[in-house]
């Protein structure tokens, strides 16, 4: 079927197509599934449509299936880089720097200057536990990094301590400690930023690639159910139907615990995407809704 024949069929049960009325399939709103329902859901149609007894709905398939494991992908890998979080060149040098002022702590315990040695010996007790700290992952750093530079922070503001911090090498390398430290933070905060647009834009585009084969879909079975009397096109499309219930329900079922949960705050308005959708005139495709009521 050609793409300028899908794009005139309206899934609409009251659009007339040749003088036959369209098999109708019920209203759903993507934006309130999670992926994990998103993908379940696509992918319980694609298994229903595989029993659709016409050669022409194979192309469509295989490329729905296609956006489906993509979109599929895409969320696992994404869960994995977010739990896994390589070191960034900022986390290596703050680990070196820590290393540098551990050692440095260490070895001014030993120093002949008795005030020296004291308060190396002082902050070396909240130090010296952290030897391995360059195998441990960026959180766990972190706490480690900012623990330690609160608590050398307390010592260091000794009245006692004045004369022997001044000018050492000790001070030199904590604050090198504290500059690397508030560098890795922007940074990671830059960089949480720009993934967050990143991930958010690209799997708003694998969903919406989703439901634009989800609607070729559903334009080829009405089409054919309508014009051909096809039982396959119209079992598949009672299948969807009952996948739609099920999704619904789920999702009505999360509003309704949130508006028990929240209990006397201000109802949110409803989703204004639910309620005026952009649609692509050519690919028949509403952004995250489709409403075939």
């Amino acid at each position: 079927m050609s793409r300028e024949l899908l794009g005139q069929i309206d899934l609409n049960t009251n659009t007339l197509y040749e003088g036959t009325y369209m098999k109708n399939v019920n209203a759903i709103n993507f934006n309130r599934i999670t992926n994990d329902g998103f993908i379940g859901f696509h992918n319980n149609v694609a298994t229903a449509a595989a029993s659709i007894n016409l050669k022409d709905v194979r192309s469509q398939l295989d490329a729905y299936k296609a956006t489906i494991g993509k979109f599929s992908d895409y969320t696992t890998s994404v869960a994995e880089a977010a739990a896994k979080k390589g070191a960034s060149e900022q986390d290596s040098k703050r680990t070196i720097a820590f290393r540098n002022f551990r050692g440095t702590v260490k070895v001014l315990t030993g120093s002949l200057d008795q005030q020296r040695s004291a308060l190396a010996k002082e902050i070396w007790e909240y130090v010296k536990g952290y030897g391995n700290a360059g195998s441990v992952d960026q959180k766990s750093l972190t706490g480690i990094i900012e623990s330690v530079i609160a608590n050398v922070q307390a010592v260091i503001g000794k009245e006692e301590y004045a004369e022997a911090l001044a000018g050492s090498e000790l001070e030199l390398a904590f604050n090198a400690l504290k500059e690397v430290q508030g560098a890795f933070v922007e940074a990671n905060q830059i960089r949480a930023e720009e993934r967050r647009i990143r991930e958010e834009t690209t799997s708003k585009n694998l969903r919406n690639d989703c439901i634009s084969a989800f609607r070729q879909l559903i334009n080829f079975a009405q089409y054919n159910a309508a014009t051909k009397g096809d039982e396959s096109c119209m079992a598949f499309i009672d299948k969807v139907n009952v996948f739609i219930a099920n999704s619904r329900s789920l999702y009505k079922a999360r509003a309704k615990a949130r508006a028990k949960a929240r209990e006397g705050a201000t109802p949110e308005p409803r989703d204004a995407a639910a309620l005026a959708l952009p649609v692509n005139a050519a690919a028949g495709v509403a952004e995250g809704r489709i409403n075939a009521a």
